[in-house]
Protein backbone atom coordinates (compact mmCIF):
# COMPACT_ATOMS: atom_id res chain seq x y z
CA UNK A 1 0.00 0.00 0.00
CA UNK A 2 2.80 2.53 0.47
CA UNK A 3 4.42 2.39 -2.52
CA UNK A 4 1.03 2.61 -4.35
CA UNK A 5 -0.03 6.02 -1.72
CA UNK A 6 3.55 7.22 -2.64
CA UNK A 7 2.96 6.98 -6.55
CA UNK A 8 -0.22 8.34 -6.26
CA UNK A 9 1.08 11.47 -4.18
CA UNK A 10 4.24 11.98 -7.06
CA UNK A 11 1.84 11.47 -9.94
CA UNK A 12 -0.73 14.26 -8.01
CA UNK A 13 2.64 16.48 -7.23
CA UNK A 14 3.68 17.10 -10.75
CA UNK A 15 0.36 17.25 -11.91
CA UNK A 16 -0.71 20.20 -9.80
CA UNK A 17 2.84 21.90 -10.47
CA UNK A 18 2.64 21.43 -13.95
CA UNK A 19 -0.77 22.90 -13.77
CA UNK A 20 -0.67 25.04 -11.12
CA UNK A 21 3.07 25.52 -10.42
CA UNK A 22 2.40 24.15 -7.00
CA UNK A 23 1.78 22.00 -5.13
CA UNK A 24 -0.12 21.72 -1.59
CA UNK A 25 -0.22 18.12 0.81
CA UNK A 26 -2.26 18.34 3.98
CA UNK A 27 -1.32 15.68 6.28
CA UNK A 28 -2.93 14.21 9.56
CA UNK A 29 -1.96 12.72 12.50
CA UNK A 30 -1.59 8.78 13.89
CA UNK A 31 0.58 6.35 13.39
CA UNK A 32 -0.51 5.05 9.75
CA UNK A 33 1.43 7.95 7.66
CA UNK A 34 4.40 6.64 9.63
CA UNK A 35 5.73 3.99 7.40
CA UNK A 36 4.72 6.71 4.23
CA UNK A 37 6.97 9.06 5.71
CA UNK A 38 9.62 7.28 5.87
CA UNK A 39 8.93 5.57 2.18
CA UNK A 40 8.97 9.28 0.74
CA UNK A 41 12.91 9.75 2.74
CA UNK A 42 14.12 6.63 1.11
CA UNK A 43 16.94 7.54 -1.67
CA UNK A 44 14.87 6.81 -4.95
CA UNK A 45 11.51 8.72 -3.97
CA UNK A 46 13.83 12.01 -1.94
CA UNK A 47 15.54 12.77 -5.06
CA UNK A 48 12.34 12.69 -7.54
CA UNK A 49 10.02 15.03 -5.54
CA UNK A 50 9.66 18.57 -6.56
CA UNK A 51 10.24 19.48 -2.79
CA UNK A 52 10.91 23.18 -3.27
CA UNK A 53 7.33 23.40 -5.29
CA UNK A 54 5.23 21.50 -2.35
CA UNK A 55 4.09 22.99 0.56
CA UNK A 56 2.93 20.94 3.35
CA UNK A 57 -0.54 21.68 5.88
CA UNK A 58 -1.64 19.89 8.61
CA UNK A 59 -5.86 18.81 9.05
CA UNK A 60 -5.20 19.17 12.63
CA UNK A 61 -3.21 19.25 15.46
CA UNK A 62 -3.27 18.73 19.52
CA UNK A 63 -2.30 21.53 21.68
CA UNK A 64 1.07 20.71 22.77
CA UNK A 65 4.85 21.70 22.01
CA UNK A 66 6.19 20.36 18.57
CA UNK A 67 8.48 18.15 20.91
CA UNK A 68 5.53 16.56 22.88
CA UNK A 69 4.99 12.95 21.49
CA UNK A 70 1.35 14.17 20.59
CA UNK A 71 1.95 16.42 18.50
CA UNK A 72 1.58 16.04 14.46
CA UNK A 73 3.70 18.34 13.32
CA UNK A 74 6.38 17.19 15.14
CA UNK A 75 5.92 13.50 14.14
CA UNK A 76 5.89 14.59 10.42
CA UNK A 77 9.18 16.63 11.50
CA UNK A 78 11.03 13.81 12.94
CA UNK A 79 9.83 11.12 10.12
CA UNK A 80 10.05 13.23 7.25
CA UNK A 81 10.49 16.95 7.18
CA UNK A 82 14.38 16.84 8.62
CA UNK A 83 15.26 14.63 5.99
CA UNK A 84 14.21 16.51 2.25
CA UNK A 85 15.00 18.84 1.12
CA UNK A 86 11.60 21.27 1.57
CA UNK A 87 12.27 24.75 2.03
CA UNK A 88 11.31 25.86 5.31
CA UNK A 89 9.22 28.88 4.23
CA UNK A 90 6.82 26.05 2.52
CA UNK A 91 5.71 24.82 6.24
CA UNK A 92 2.59 26.01 7.58
CA UNK A 93 1.90 24.10 11.09
CA UNK A 94 -0.06 24.40 13.36
CA UNK A 95 1.29 26.36 16.47
CA UNK A 96 0.22 23.81 18.89
CA UNK A 97 2.02 25.70 21.97
CA UNK A 98 -0.52 28.49 21.86
CA UNK A 99 -3.75 28.50 23.30
CA UNK A 100 -6.35 26.38 20.71
CA UNK A 101 -8.17 29.53 20.06
CA UNK A 102 -4.76 31.40 18.74
CA UNK A 103 -3.90 28.66 16.92
CA UNK A 104 -6.90 28.13 15.33
CA UNK A 105 -7.03 32.00 14.26
CA UNK A 106 -3.24 31.91 13.28
CA UNK A 107 -3.76 29.34 10.61
CA UNK A 108 -6.80 30.67 9.11
CA UNK A 109 -4.70 33.62 8.25
CA UNK A 110 -1.84 31.27 7.04
CA UNK A 111 -4.51 29.53 4.74
CA UNK A 112 -5.98 32.51 3.21
CA UNK A 113 -2.36 33.93 3.20
CA UNK A 114 -1.57 30.94 0.77
CA UNK A 115 -4.17 31.13 -0.91
CA UNK A 116 -4.16 34.63 -1.95
CA UNK A 117 -0.26 34.28 -2.87
CA UNK A 118 -1.17 31.26 -5.47
CA UNK A 119 -4.54 32.58 -6.90
CA UNK A 120 -4.07 29.99 -9.28
CA UNK A 121 -4.82 27.04 -6.36
CA UNK A 122 -8.97 28.71 -6.28
CA UNK A 123 -8.48 28.24 -2.75
CA UNK A 124 -8.20 24.74 -2.96
CA UNK A 125 -5.67 21.99 -1.31
CA UNK A 126 -4.55 19.64 -3.73
CA UNK A 127 -4.10 16.89 -1.69
CA UNK A 128 -5.46 16.30 1.89
CA UNK A 129 -4.37 12.37 3.67
CA UNK A 130 -6.65 11.66 6.26
CA UNK A 131 -6.75 8.88 8.80
CA UNK A 132 -9.75 7.80 10.40
CA UNK A 133 -10.15 6.89 14.22
CA UNK A 134 -11.95 3.72 16.23
CA UNK A 135 -14.58 6.06 16.87
CA UNK A 136 -15.15 7.29 13.36
CA UNK A 137 -13.32 10.58 13.96
CA UNK A 138 -11.22 12.44 10.91
CA UNK A 139 -8.81 15.36 11.65
CA UNK A 140 -10.14 16.37 14.80
CA UNK A 141 -13.81 15.99 14.02
CA UNK A 142 -15.25 13.51 16.52
CA UNK A 143 -18.64 12.34 15.74
CA UNK A 144 -20.04 14.36 18.87
CA UNK A 145 -18.85 17.84 16.74
CA UNK A 146 -20.90 16.89 12.91
CA UNK A 147 -24.00 19.38 14.10
CA UNK A 148 -21.19 22.02 15.23
CA UNK A 149 -19.45 22.66 11.74
CA UNK A 150 -21.70 21.68 9.31
CA UNK A 151 -23.51 25.29 9.21
CA UNK A 152 -19.97 27.05 9.77
CA UNK A 153 -17.83 28.45 6.71
CA UNK A 154 -14.51 28.95 8.69
CA UNK A 155 -11.71 26.54 7.26
CA UNK A 156 -10.27 26.30 11.13
CA UNK A 157 -11.71 25.67 14.24
CA UNK A 158 -10.50 24.99 17.72
CA UNK A 159 -11.96 21.74 19.37
CA UNK A 160 -11.84 19.94 22.51
CA UNK A 161 -11.64 16.10 22.67
CA UNK A 162 -15.03 14.26 23.53
CA UNK A 163 -14.56 12.58 26.95
CA UNK A 164 -13.60 8.70 25.65
CA UNK A 165 -10.17 10.23 23.94
CA UNK A 166 -7.20 10.27 25.99
CA UNK A 167 -5.43 12.18 26.48
CA UNK A 168 -7.92 15.16 26.97
CA UNK A 169 -5.99 17.99 24.87
CA UNK A 170 -7.30 20.87 23.00
CA UNK A 171 -7.15 20.64 19.35
CA UNK A 172 -7.06 22.89 16.40
CA UNK A 173 -8.74 21.05 12.94
CA UNK A 174 -9.97 22.04 9.62
CA UNK A 175 -13.39 21.52 9.49
CA UNK A 176 -15.88 20.28 6.93
CA UNK A 177 -15.74 23.09 5.22
CA UNK A 178 -11.81 23.45 5.10
CA UNK A 179 -11.72 20.21 4.01
CA UNK A 180 -14.01 20.25 1.48
CA UNK A 181 -11.32 22.75 -0.55
CA UNK A 182 -9.36 19.83 -1.93
CA UNK A 183 -8.90 18.65 -5.39
CA UNK A 184 -8.39 15.13 -3.85
CA UNK A 185 -8.38 13.07 -0.65
CA UNK A 186 -7.02 9.93 0.23
CA UNK A 187 -7.99 8.08 3.40
CA UNK A 188 -5.24 5.68 5.39
CA UNK A 189 -6.83 3.18 7.24
CA UNK A 190 -5.69 0.29 8.72
CA UNK A 191 -6.65 -2.08 11.58
CA UNK A 192 -9.32 -4.36 12.42
CA UNK A 193 -11.12 -2.23 14.85
CA UNK A 194 -11.78 0.44 11.90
Amino acid sequence: MDAETVAFILERANSSIKERGVFSLVFSGGKTPISLFKLMTNKLYKSVFPWKKIHIFWSDERCVAPENTHSNYGKVLETLLSKVPLPKENIHRIYGELSSENAANLYETELHNFFEKYPQTNSDFDLILLGMGTDGHTASLFPETIIEFIQKKQLVAAVSAPKAIEPKISRVTLTYSGLDNSRDILFLVTGQEK
